[in-house]
């Protein structure tokens, strides 16, 4: 998805980046990095393992504090499942869409029978939240993108898909 997107000079906020697992990734992808995220001691790590590649900033998925339209690519992976209502999503959607010039890489667990057959029969408990595919098109529909591409991450035994949206409007 990387590859379809960049362009020289491409700048990419991370957020949330965690302690970075990406970051290398984006670096051979000569994308200018921004890492953001609410854990000022994950950005400190990660700033220390990748010496000068990356500014780092401690920022709220829900209240982006970035100009509008200032990176190309907005990249958001195993955030989703922690929402628990389509406010959540839509508010972090919106903040997504005033962030990004054009692109938007975001993970979310989807519904599958496979998922809910195994959480019915499993003894524990789940606490992330799958998202009806439907839903979740109509979610990003209506905040302003459209899907481009989708991939699971591992395909058939694996909820978490990851999708490259464009802003449309």
């Amino acid at each position: 998805m990387l590859n379809k997107i960049k362009l020289p000079d491409s700048t990419l906020l991370d957020i949330p980046t965690g302690y970075g697992r990406f970051t290398q990734l984006f670096l051979e992808n000569d994308f200018n990095i921004t890492n953001a995220d609410l854990n000022l001691y994950a950005l400190l790590y990660q700033r220390e393992q990748y010496l000068g590649t990356a500014n780092s900033v401690v920022a709220n998925v829900l209240d982006i504090p970035f100009k509008n339209n200032q990176f190309d690519v907005v990249f958001n992976f195993r955030l989703l499942q922690h929402f628990k209502t389509n406010k959540e999503r839509c508010t972090f959607l919106k903040e997504l869409h005033l962030t990004t010039k054009k692109w938007a890489i975001v993970s979310v667990y989807i519904k599958s029978n496979l998922h809910i057959i195994t959480q019915k029969i499993s003894s524990r408990k789940r606490k992330m939240t799958m998202i009806d595919l439907d839903v979740w098109r109509e979610e990003v529909t209506n905040e302003g993108f459209k899907i481009v591409e989708s991939r699971r991450a591992i395909p058939f035994f694996h909820a978490q898909m990851i999708f490259l949206l464009e802003k449309i409007n």
